[in-house]
């Protein structure tokens, strides 16, 4: 059996993977092997931004990209820029049809997360994302579902401004090419609110 990748340059993957993280040392790991196990059919890498943390999150993030150099895109800051510029960074490395996330302190669970929403995606070319309910674990052990709020078979444009309905990390969005951020956003302040 072929490898899916022979380097992260050779070719455009099907779905960029975007993950920022900073101060997730205790965390970073399980996140990136989430990843790593998912069971797909197509190519797939890991586009991440470590902001400069003060933990062991950047040499673990070095370390996975050292042994994962097929699948593992990593630039780790020397200083923290901040959540907003840091997933900026993260956004122009990648490539692709489509985009997942996924923050540093968060996992998947399910092994085939990535290819049920990419066939989603390739069967339904009306819809530009898809999510899932996701569950939150505090650190106390105490669990509970967040989002969506109400389930509905789909959700409009008007639907996604009225209240948060999504979980980052549940989303596989559809990458449109040179669609570029709006004039009025500052990736130094973030969205406006």
């Amino acid at each position: 059996m072929s490898p899916l990748w022979a380097t992260v340059s050779d070719r455009s993957p099907k779905v960029s993977v975007l993950m920022t993280t900073y101060r997730h040392e205790n965390f970073i790991r399980r996140a990136l092997d989430s990843v790593l196990e998912q069971q797909v059919d197509f190519d797939y890498r890991i586009v991440i931004t470590e902001d400069g943390s003060d933990d062991a999150t950047a040499a673990i993030v070095t370390d996975y990209a050292r042994r994962h150099p097929d699948r593992i895109d990593a630039v780790c800051n020397e200083t923290n820029r901040g959540s907003y510029p840091a997933a900026i960074q993260t956004w122009a490395r990648a490539t692709g049809q489509y985009y997942a996330f996924l923050d540093g302190d968060d996992y998947w669970d399910d092994p085939t997360k990535l290819q049920v929403e990419v066939e989603y995606l390739d069967r339904h070319p009306e819809c530009v994302l898809v999510f899932h309910p996701v569950e939150v674990l505090a650190m106390d052990g105490a669990s509970s579902i967040l989002y969506p709020p109400r389930r509905k078979p789909r959700y409009t444009i008007r639907d996604l401004m009225q209240l948060p309905i999504m979980a980052t990390s549940s989303v596989v969005a559809r990458h449109s090419e040179g669609v570029p951020f709006p004039s009025w956003f500052d990736p130094d302040e973030g969205l406006p609110g």
